[in-house]
């Protein structure tokens, strides 16, 4: 069964940097892009992505929602996670503007360098500098979830 890719963009034309990472990191998959699709538009894109395969190939689907809207990308993350249901389900990644796996590879170099030292992070104090911005905010979230203190700086 050949695996296959939807990524799902709001801006006018799909992001090459996004669609090559995407066929570097799976081997034998096909990237299908949506270009200039809006948040009312997912409903029904998601759903002729979840029906046509039986739901125990729908292992082989995923939606990747990119773009550089980051409200946006997590406005349609939301309604496209809402539309699908048991056993109708594919994995699902929002990641505009690589605001989430950025963010959480920071942090999981922080917490990585914490165990290695045997220091719980729990309590622990944390600057993010310049922090207003989708990276910063998403890295604040993450380790406010590790029950660090946070505290954000702006540029401005």
């Amino acid at each position: 069964m050949k695996k296959i890719l939807f990524y799902i963009s709001m801006e006018k034309h799909a992001s090459p940097f996004d669609i090559i990472e995407a066929y570097d990191a799976v081997e034998d998959v096909a990237v299908v892009p949506y270009a200039n699709v809006s948040a009312e538009e997912i409903p029904a894109l998601v759903n002729d992505i979840i029906f046509p395969r039986s739901p125990k190939d729908l292992i082989n689907t995923a939606i990747f929602i990119g773009g550089h809207d980051v409200v946006k990308g997590d406005e349609m993350m939301e309604i496209a996670v809402k539309q699908m249901f048991n056993p109708f389900r594919v994995s699902i990644v929002a990641d505009t503007d690589g605001s989430n796996t950025t963010a959480a590879g920071c942090v999981y170099k922080i917490k990585e360098t914490y165990t290695k030292k045997g220091i719980d992070m729990s309590g622990q104090k944390a600057i993010v500098f310049a922090g207003t911005g989708p990276v910063g905010l998403r890295i604040a979230a993450l380790l406010i979830k590790e029950r660090v203190d946070v505290a954000v700086t702006s540029r401005n």
